[in-house]
């Protein structure tokens, strides 16, 4: 059992490449029995021939289970000082994190780790980052993914290694070893571990799948697992194939970035095959920030209708994002961003800076001021509500004049969140007429005016405002025809 665990994860770190003789090692450690077999095999074969320059122990303290939290830090801690290694330590705020992303609490805890784990790598200088990923949870994984729904990608598994962000590599060295080959090696070598209270409880779908819904399918196909990860392998190499395409297509595709946007060419993309269409689209929601976890097949399914559909289309998306097309371009944008796009000329009007337009019955007229000669206070207690200033600092050229659209959102001044438009004029209680008779003043970037009742909170006078740009909206008294 020793020999043949230890020699499979050498196997899988040379044949896969997954460290250097350069690197150093941090090892994600929580306790548990899968992470202390991991340090433990990697230690003794770092001991044995190094694969290495070093080896550190990095914890994250979630403080989900109070004191037991706490005992798995001290653990770790101990164990650490018993192997001569050194240790890092991060605490985290999975509920404050919960609640200001709007998260699950596996999805707040997961973010949270990663981000501890990539600061105590670069602190100890570490370009590698282990975890204790198996062949057990590679199935589960596959599992849950085919129950939510998921396309190739899915498909592929939990990879050996991922590049994050900041650079560094994160490897998994134990996914060719079973939970049951692990134990055995713990109990061989009189290891101790911290058993986590919550992995016995079925209140998360993970965990349903591992207590329930796995021991029944394996009864059934006992090569389950092994089946799957070859057929992940084979995904991973189709992905590779698909991924290529992307990076040779995409500079044709896409037309351009924008501040949380990114426009891509419809008439090529719908020509393209659908794996290469959903992976371009993934790779830009991606870039965009929004994290993976929230896409399934569904989400993918709908964005790829649009492509092949009407003109003027939209769909939300998870975690603030939204996809729009128009007769050019798809694209993928913030939500907070959405309206900030170059319009069609049949979609309102641009605005010079200075200068006039006239919309409809309205004519707007916008001009730039110097803070030094103007009196703030004075203006807000006078200025009529078709007159508003903004720090022009604040403001990305070119501005658009036009007609409220369905889902238009913004920041209304004095608030921190987003809101529908409509949602804050049915807050504000105002009349059909008045409703019919907004204009949105926009920005290349977001919509500044929701004219005449709010600006956008973002673009206001501050106290380090040195321009501002004044625009009003006055009636015409006999518009022309």
């Amino acid at each position: 059992m020793t020999q043949n665990l230890e020699q499979s994860v050498r196997e899988a770190i040379q044949s896969q490449v997954l460290v250097s003789a350069e690197d150093q090692i941090l090892l994600a450690v929580s306790g548990g029995a899968d992470s202390v077999v991991m340090s433990a095999v990697i230690r003794r074969i770092q001991q044995d021939k190094p694969v290495c320059r070093g080896l550190a122990i990095g914890h994250v303290n979630h403080h989900l289970r109070r004191s037991e939290s706490d005992a798995d830090e001290q653990f770790v801690r101990q164990l650490a000082d018993q192997w001569n290694l050194p240790v890092l330590v991060r605490s985290v705020d999975v509920g404050a994190q919960r609640r200001s992303h709007k998260q699950s609490m596996e999805t707040a805890a997961r973010q949270l780790r990663l981000n501890a784990l990539m600061d105590m790598a670069s602190q100890a200088g570490c370009s590698r980052i282990a975890t204790a990923h198996h062949a057990d949870d590679h199935t589960e994984t596959m599992i849950h993914r085919l129950q939510r729904g998921t396309g190739l990608r899915g498909l592929c598994g939990i990879a050996p290694t991922r590049r994050l962000d900041n650079g560094l590599l994160l490897i998994r060295p134990m996914l060719g070893i079973t939970r049951a080959e692990i134990l055995g090696y713990s109990r061989q070598h009189g290891l101790s571990w911290r058993e986590d209270s919550s992995n016995v409880s079925i209140d998360h779908t993970r965990n349903r799948i591992r207590h329930i819904l796995l021991p029944k399918l394996v009864r059934v196909a006992p090569r389950l697992g092994e089946q799957l990860r070859e057929l992940a392998g084979h995904c991973r190499w189709f992905q590779r194939k698909v991924e290529d395409e992307c990076k040779r297509i995409g500079p044709q595709v896409v037309q351009s970035r924008q501040t949380g946007q990114i426009f891509l060419d419809r008439k090529i993309i719908e020509t393209l095959p659908t794996s290469v269409r959903v992976e371009l689209i993934r790779q830009a929601l991606v870039e965009l920030g929004c994290g993976e976890q929230n896409l399934g097949i569904q989400q993918f399914q709908s964005v790829d209708r649009l492509i092949c559909g009407p003109a003027g289309k939209s769909r939300n998306l998870p975690g603030g994002f939204c996809v729009r097309t128009d007769s050019a371009s798809l694209i993928l944008a913030l939500r907070s961003a959405e309206d900030s796009r170059p319009a069609a000329a049949d979609d309102g009007v641009e605005l010079p800076i200075p200068g006039k337009v006239t919309v409809g019955r309205f004519q707007i007229e916008s001009r730039i001021l110097s803070r030094d000669e103007c009196d703030l206070k004075d203006f807000l207690k006078t200025k009529p509500a078709t007159t508003e200033w903004f720090d022009f600092e604040s403001i990305v050229p070119p501005l658009r004049i036009r007609r409220r659209r369905p889902g238009d959102r913004f920041v209304p001044l004095g608030q921190t969140e987003d809101k529908k438009i409509g949602k804050f004029l049915t807050a504000q209680k105002a009349a059909d007429a008045l409703r019919r008779r907004i204009l949105i003043v926009e920005d290349a970037r977001q919509i500044l005016w929701a004219a005449p009742l709010r600006i956008n909170d973002s673009v206001r006078i501050q106290s380090q405002t040195r321009r501002i740009l004044e625009i009003s909206i006055r009636p015409i008294a006999n518009p022309p025809a």
